[in-house]
């Protein structure tokens, strides 16, 4: 078994792995988009996918977070060149790894215009260009609503991410569970079963009853089908 398939089986086991078509799909992001962010356009690749060896385009599920970051950045108005030479520089300066899929670190906008900061916590802000001098500028944090939707473990590995949530349940993405296909989780069903089902059945009580679930977990996946309809606008490269 050639080593790209052997890291494939283990990261399936162990850390969860999207098809770039389910990982596009789950992140809202254009699937054209996302291959050219992870495998490039041609003999350019804006950052290489752990996997990138495999003819299966194949995305980790830390990738599928990080790739959400990106997302959540190019919707405010940063440049693609600018969001990578955050990661670059930052895991350079910081000797760090994922830093956009790390709890511990800030990232941070200067109010009056595109720069971007990036710094551990507790640490002055350090420009893209590994300059110091930032003067008095005013910042605000980027991507912190992003991070509050992912749980990560004492290591600072993402554990799960919560898209969406309703008084009672959340949509969840883990790869412990179903593989890291969306689930409601205070239920265990896939978010596709559930809708499904409601499609099935024709009602939300039907659907619910097939299953011996609250009506509020098919309400939930509902909205999340409709969420994952919604892709953000400009954020291609």
């Amino acid at each position: 078994m050639a080593p790209s398939k052997q890291l494939a089986d283990s990261l399936l086991n162990s850390e969860g792995l999207y098809t770039l078509a389910d990982a596009a799909y789950f992140a809202r992001i254009p699937i054209s988009t996302l291959s050219s962010w992870f495998f490039g356009r041609g003999d350019h690749v804006y950052r290489h996918a752990r996997l990138a060896a495999l003819p299966e385009k194949l995305l980790t599920f830390e990738e599928f977070i990080e790739a959400i970051a990106i997302r959540s950045l190019r919707e405010q108005g940063f440049s693609l060149k600018t969001i990578l030479a955050a990661l670059t520089q930052a895991e350079l300066l910081f000797d760090a790894k994922r830093v956009f899929t790390n709890p511990n670190f800030d990232f941070l906008a200067e109010k009056k215009g595109k720069r971007l900061f990036v710094s551990p916590h507790a640490s002055s802000p350090v420009g893209l260009e590994g300059k110091k001098d930032i003067g008095q500028l005013s910042f605000e944090p980027v991507i912190k609503d992003y991070l509050d939707l992912i749980e990560f473990d004492a290591d600072h590995n993402a554990l799960a991410y919560r898209p969406l949530k309703s008084d009672e349940f959340n949509i969840a993405l883990n790869p412990s569970r179903s593989f890291g296909e969306p689930i409601v989780e205070q239920v265990g069903y896939p978010a596709r079963t559930l809708i499904r089902a409601l499609k099935e059945e024709g009602s939300v009580e039907r659907a619910a009853w097939m299953y011996g679930v609250p009506e509020g977990a098919i309400k939930l996946a509902e909205k999340y089908e409709k969420y994952l309809r919604e892709i953000p606008k400009n954020i291609a490269a």
